[in-house]
């Protein structure tokens, strides 16, 4: 099956208006990454805690992919994506 891939995206913020459209087309989609070899993750600058009760509302839905935290903003500084004005990716 060879190697395992990641595909690793980033969003602004939890709670934005946008951001779970996107998130959710990742989650339909996700069977095929995983049918593909792939993992997929979804990243934020926001806190594991601010993860956890944006996953609780009803209208996010349940989420099969994982989402990392990068509150110290590491991550999303060494991808380039960091906007650090806001302090977002």
């Amino acid at each position: 099956m060879g190697e395992k891939g990641t595909v690793l995206f980033f969003y602004p913020l939890d709670f934005t208006f946008v951001c779970p459209t996107e998130i959710q087309r990742f989650n339909v989609l996700y069977p095929r990454f995983v049918d593909l070899n792939a993992e997929v993750v979804g990243v934020s600058t926001d806190s594991r805690f601010s993860h956890l009760a944006w996953q609780d509302r009803k209208d996010l839905g349940r989420l099969d992919h994982p989402h990392a935290s990068d509150s110290s903003h590491i991550v999303s500084e060494a991808y380039g994506v960091l906007d650090e004005e806001q302090g977002i990716a």
